[in-house]
């Protein structure tokens, strides 16, 4: 069964939440469709210009990363990626990081790009959404490849998939998740969250009640899981 229908106001909740829930984010998250269909990564070519505050600075550094090699060149690129960052540039950021992480082949590196591309995913609404998920998902790949059993980054990339043209893969690899732990709370939460938008609303209630009982009742997480219940009670009632 595809996404649900008539419930437009219950998927920008729970996406909102699973990206609020899967990743402490110093940003919000910005909700929206997941993507129709695949999209050609992204490049620096496909990205606004550079604000004139940081423009000089990117420039200076660039400059100084052309003329370098080896562990000195990295340790630039991964200033260029700070600054790009704390700007609030995560697009440029993701970007860079993914040289840096395709230069140095290291677990931590890729795991950082897919975190970028994930954080520059959840402020996308429009085509810029769906290449930035699969570039999160390919990194992730990367670090699972090294470190299968590592779950929070099977989580994110679960939930990267749901703004892909493949959501039911999304589905899979939770159910990877919470077969290994099955009180994992960020899968538990967004499991619920897929279930809802393929139309399983009492079975993705069943998941939110039982984050409950994992947390206390002042955890906001527990405060997500009901708002989360009352969205997919109230869409059910609307379709009804």
């Amino acid at each position: 069964m595809g996404v649900i229908v008539g419930a437009g106001i219950l998927l920008v909740v729970v996406l909102y939440l699973a990206t609020a829930v899967s990743k402490e984010q110093v940003r919000p998250a910005t909700p929206a469709q997941p993507a129709p269909a695949a999209a050609p990564a992204l490049s620096a070519q496909d990205l606004p210009p550079l604000p004139a505050e940081i423009a000089g600075q990117v420039a200076a550094l660039e400059d100084e990363i052309a003329g370098l090699s080896g562990e000195a060149r990295l340790d630039r690129q991964r200033a260029l990626v700070s600054l790009l960052f704390n700007a609030g540039r995560l697009d440029r950021a993701a970007l860079i990081q993914q040289e840096i992480a395709g230069a140095s082949q290291l677990a931590e590196d890729w795991k950082r790009t897919g975190d970028l591309f994930y954080d520059w995913m959840n402020v996308q609404d429009g085509p810029q959404r769906g290449p930035a998920a699969q570039q999160a998902i390919d990194a992730y790949q990367r670090v699972l490849a090294a470190d299968p059993e590592n779950l929070d980054v099977r989580t994110d990339m679960a939930t990267a998939y749901l703004s892909t043209n493949n959501p039911m893969q999304g589905v899979q690899e939770i159910r990877k998740v919470l077969d290994a732990d099955s009180t994992h709370l960020h899968a538990r939460f967004n499991y619920g969250i897929m279930l809802s938008m393929i139309g399983r609303a009492e079975k993705a209630v069943e998941q939110f009640e039982f984050v409950k009982t994992l947390v206390d009742e002042t955890s906001p997480l527990y405060r997500q899981a009901d708002e989360a219940i009352r969205a997919v009670q109230s869409a059910g009632a609307a379709s009804s």
